[in-house]
């Protein structure tokens, strides 16, 4: 009888403790650059939602991690939160004024706004770069003056992706 009531006992604490709650506190192994690197991954897949949390996390960390800026910038302009996206290229502005896929990145959300005279602007300096990528940068240049109703000037811009494209055949 007693081993009875022994097992008895041991069954109903084996039973409590399976039930009790358990703290567990998660440490996030990825650094800020490794969460920018997947948000630029999921970004260039098409994975929205993804990229934005990914880049919100590496700009958690790191608030001047440019690749997270551009990539949150990039996915909400896709999504077409476009003041969400403003703000991200504002602050990615601020730590490299000078690049090119973010000045033009920047000209495609004022284009999409029509916003058209700061969106030449911002595809010119993104051609004054001499990026590899002028190319694209034309294109914008060649959109807005399409929107701008310059024929000439769009055609020029569209001839000189030509160029450009031919030339890296």
């Amino acid at each position: 009888m007693k081993r009875i009531l022994l097992t008895l006992a041991s069954l109903i604490c084996l039973t409590g403790c399976a039930s009790m709650p358990h703290i567990v506190i998660l440490n996030d192994p990825l650094k800020a650059q490794e969460h920018a690197d997947l948000a630029s991954i999921y970004e260039e897949k098409g994975e929205y939602d993804l990229a934005i949390r990914e880049g919100e996390e590496a700009v958690k960390m790191d608030s001047r991690n440019l690749k997270g800026l551009i990539a949150l910038g990039n996915s909400h302009l896709q999504k077409g939160n476009y003041d969400k996206a403003e703000r991200y290229y504002k602050k990615a502005m601020k730590i490299d004024p000078k690049n090119g896929d973010l000045l033009n990145n920047t000209a495609m959300l004022y284009l999409s706004t029509g916003r058209l005279d700061e969106a030449e602007r911002l595809a010119k300096e993104a051609i004054a770069t001499n990026s590899p990528h002028a190319g694209y940068y034309y294109d914008t240049l060649g959109k807005v003056y399409e929107k701008m109703g310059k024929e000439n000037e769009a055609g020029e811009a569209f001839e000189k992706v030509g160029e450009l494209t031919k030339g890296s055949q």
